[in-house]
């Protein structure tokens, strides 16, 4: 099979330890070991989880391992769909649902999407934020404080790619227990922002499990938060 991205195309193979499908020379494989290896705290047994950021399916594997009563994934870089798809057929499909959307903090019908991938060599790192030099295309878009109230979830994984920076602008509802995030250091003022909406959370009664590092040149850190 072969899976399209951003300036190559690449073959895919199956991983056993995973029982994932990862693109051959891409950085997939070191994506996904990351995941299992950084959300190990994250507690989804009988959760309804929201996935921003779905990528190629390795969160929703996680969250299957952990025995999530169901995923919710939203991916909107098209050229990662087919993967996702391919990933969530293996087992599990019916826990799953996948929505070929951005998740924005404006009820508005599109977004442009700046791609990533720039070295060819995976297509994780599209975002909403306009980054020069980056190719853009207009995808569909929904509203965070929409699907929020219409799926309920338990837990949120955001990895937005720098997206997060304006939906947790929003209260989340009492239902949300628990969050994890990835706060994307694109420019040097969002670390400013990091903390200020670290701070932010812990007022809305969450407690750190883990709080994102902000010191050194560092480009993201890792959040994650739990509440009663």
């Amino acid at each position: 099979m072969i899976i399209p991205a951003y300036k190559k195309d690449f073959e895919v193979e199956h991983n056993l330890q995973y029982n994932l499908y990862l693109r051959i020379g891409s950085t997939d494989k070191s994506c996904v070991k990351e995941v299992f290896k950084d959300y190990q705290k994250m507690q989804l047994e009988n959760k309804i989880v929201m996935d921003l950021g779905g990528c190629f399916g390795a969160f929703c594997r996680f969250a299957l391992k952990q025995k999530a009563v169901h995923i919710h994934t939203y991916e909107p870089e098209p050229k990662n769909i087919p993967l996702l798809e391919k990933n969530l057929l293996l087992d599990g499909a019916k826990k799953v649902t996948i929505y070929q959307k951005a998740v924005i903090k404006e009820n508005t019908p599109t977004v442009k999407l700046y791609r990533g991938g720039r070295r060819g060599h995976s297509m994780e790192s599209a975002s909403i934020l306009e980054i020069r030099g980056r190719e853009s295309i207009t995808v569909e878009a929904c509203s965070f404080e929409k699907e929020l109230e219409r799926i309920k979830p338990a837990a949120i994984k955001m990895d937005v790619e720098g997206g997060e920076y304006s939906l947790l602008e929003i209260q989340l509802p009492e239902y949300v227990k628990e969050l994890i995030v990835e706060y994307h250091f694109k420019r040097k003022a969002l670390k400013e922002k990091c903390a200020e909406l670290h701070n932010d959370l812990i007022m809305q009664g969450f407690k750190a499990i883990e709080s994102p590092y902000l010191k050194d040149k560092n480009r993201h850190g890792l959040g994650l938060y739990r509440r009663n």
